[in-house]
């Protein structure tokens, strides 16, 4: 069983394990313990509930959560383009998105700028 870490950024560790992918929120050493364990376990309680919510639209591609922990969760590997480099692709200007975090109600004006 050898992970492989395959991304990280400022707020969790993304690595892969025998085909699926696992999201593990670091621990800030500069914030209150309390505090820091109750930003970590809202935002994964909350971006599973959302993964949750999303996958359950017709056509829309997003990993299924196979296990969500207090500060970490599993879900399933999607073989693509990162969303990040395939915004890269797009010229700059504005777009229409109908997205809002949590839910799916307003139309916001996204401007991408290179």
């Amino acid at each position: 069983m050898v992970r492989k870490i395959i991304a990280q950024g400022a707020e969790a560790m993304i690595s892969l394990n025998e085909g699926k992918i696992l999201k593990d929120r670091i621990s800030k050493g500069y914030r209150l313990k309390e505090l820091d364990e109750k930003l970590r376990r809202g935002r994964t309680k909350r971006e599973a509930r959302l993964l949750e919510k999303v996958g359950g639209i017709e056509g829309v591609n997003v990993p299924g959560v196979l296990n969500s922990g207090k500060f970490d969760m599993i879900i399933d590997f999607i073989d693509g383009d990162k969303l990040s480099e395939k915004l890269d692709s797009y010229s700059s200007g504005v777009y229409f998105v109908k997205m809002q975090a949590g839910d799916f109600m307003s139309i916001q004006k996204l401007l991408l700028v290179k």
